[in-house]
């Protein structure tokens, strides 16, 4: 059985608990679950954390997949906002979500003038 396939034609998904509970998840959260169990399925680390969550500096290096030297970097440079409490500095998840997105498309978007640029000038 496919995974799409826990989802009911209201787009809903039902899930079980070993005990027999039913847990119900409306669309939007039926997408995350989805997306969560195909990652799982597929041998992918994942990492649950809120939105509203705060990450010290090495986990948001973490999460970007860079180093503490690189984040803390982004940090004093602004390009990423963070708080601090006491000595320590920290990122909220929503910011570094949204930065690894934007990095992400700016990276998608010079591969795409690599590839332009590569077929102008028939480069093999």
């Amino acid at each position: 059985m496919s995974l799409s396939a826990l989802r009911n034609d209201d787009g809903h998904i039902r899930l079980f608990t070993i005990s027999g509970e039913e847990i119900r998840f409306n669309p939007a959260n039926a997408d995350r679950v989805l997306e969560l169990l195909t990652h799982t399925a597929r041998g992918d680390n994942v990492t649950i954390v809120p939105a509203r969550d705060m990450l010290t500096v090495t986990q948001a290096a973490d999460f970007l997949n860079a180093s503490e030297t690189y984040l803390t970097h982004l940090l004093d440079s602004q390009i990423l906002p963070f708080r601090t409490f006491g000595r320590h500095r920290y990122v909220k998840m929503v910011d570094l979500q949204a930065y690894r997105a934007e990095r992400d498309r700016d990276r998608d978007d010079a591969l795409d003038e690599l590839a332009r640029l590569g077929q102008a000038f028939d480069i093999t």
